[in-house]
C-alpha cells in the first residue's frame, strides 16, 4: 500500500460507515448559523458514490470551492506527461504550465530542500506556504482550530471565502 499511487487507492463501498458518518456530521452541526442553507448541500454531495478516493477528493474540492467562490482550473497531475522522482515530476509539471514559482506545503520540505538544486537549475523557486488559522465565530462558543472547511461553511457560510483569505501570510 505504501506505493501506491493516489489515483489508485479504491474506496470500500460496502462499508456502512459513510452513512454513519454523514448523519452524525449533519447532527453535530445542526446548531449552526447557516445549517439550513448546507445541510441539503452536504448531504448530496458525501452521499455521491465513488470508487476511488481521489475521484471523491477532487469532486468536493471543486464543490466546495464552488460554495465559497472560489474559481480556479484543476488539473490531475496523472494527466500531465511527467516522469523521474516527485521533484523531478513537480519541475516538469512547473514547465508545462510555465510556472517560475512551486507553492508548497512544509511537509514536503523533507524532499524538497534535498532537491533545491534541480528547481534552480530549471528556474523554478520553492515557496513555502504558510497558513494561520483565522478564528471565526462558531456555535460551540469556543474557535477550535485546524477542524474542517465544512465547519467554516456551517458556521460562516459566504463569509468563509474571506476568512480564508484572511489566513494567508503574504
Amino acid at each position: 500500500m505504501r506505493n501506491q499511487k493516489i489515483n489508485e487507492a479504491k474506496i470500500d463501498t460496502k462499508s456502512k460507515l459513510k452513512k454513519k458518518f454523514i448523519k452524525r456530521l449533519l447532527k453535530n452541526y445542526y446548531k449552526t448559523k447557516y445549517y439550513d442553507q448546507y445541510n441539503h448541500f452536504f448531504e448530496k454531495i458525501l452521499n455521491k458514490e465513488f470508487q476511488y478516493l481521489s475521484d471523491m477528493n477532487i469532486f468536493l474540492i471543486k464543490e466546495l470551492c464552488k460554495i465559497v467562490k472560489i474559481h480556479t482550473q484543476f488539473y490531475k497531475s496523472s494527466e500531465i506527461y511527467s516522469k523521474g522522482t516527485k521533484s523531478e515530476k513537480l519541475i516538469n509539471i512547473c514547465e508545462n504550465f510555465k510556472a517560475k514559482e512551486y507553492v508548497a506545503v512544509d511537509g514536503s520540505k523533507s524532499y524538497l530542500e534535498d532537491d533545491k538544486i534541480l528547481f534552480k537549475k530549471k528556474k523554478v523557486q520553492i515557496t513555502y506556504f504558510d497558513y494561520k488559522e483565522t478564528e471565526y465565530p462558531t456555535f460551540y462558543n469556543k474557535f477550535i482550530p485546524k477542524l474542517s472547511i465544512i465547519d467554516l461553511i456551517f458556521n460562516c457560510g459566504l463569509n468563509s471565502k474571506k476568512i480564508i483569505l484572511s489566513g494567508i501570510k503574504n
